[in-house]
């Protein structure tokens, strides 16, 4: 069986980035042989760290805090040849990189039109109310 190769995307603040480190746990906890890598800002790559479910830390930004081109983001994720990605908040550049990269399995929250037209699934809280 081919290795399976996940993506975990959450590009925004501390504490979000927080919330999200039982991701990797449980994927490698369900598939333990998976390749996990999150994709996160630079200025909150030190949350995962040493994290022993984090095979890769690949920074949005460059580290003079600049986002890195498009086309330069695109070739690092590709680089890695994702099987799956989880794009935990929605953004654009990040949702059509995601698609170039040529990741098969995309999935994102809520439903924004570029989402759409990638054909990029998503979770969707219905009846939330905060």
């Amino acid at each position: 069986m081919k290795q399976l190769r996940f993506l975990i995307a959450r590009v925004d603040r501390i504490g979000d980035v927080v919330l999200s480190t039982p991701m990797p746990r449980e994927i490698k906890k369900k598939y333990p042989n998976s390749f996990v890598a999150v994709l996160v800002k630079n200025y909150t790559k030190d949350i995962y760290l040493n994290n022993p479910n984090v095979d890769a830390i690949i920074a949005f930004d460059n580290a003079d805090k600049t986002e890195k081109s498009f086309w330069e983001l695109v070739s690092e994720i590709k680089r890695f040849k994702f099987s799956h990605t989880f794009m935990l908040l929605p953004n654009e550049k990040l949702n059509y990189a995601l698609f170039m990269s040529g990741i098969k399995y995309r999935v994102g929250v809520g439903h924004k039109l570029y989402q759409f037209l990638t054909f990029t699934k998503y979770v969707d809280r219905k009846k939330y109310f905060p």
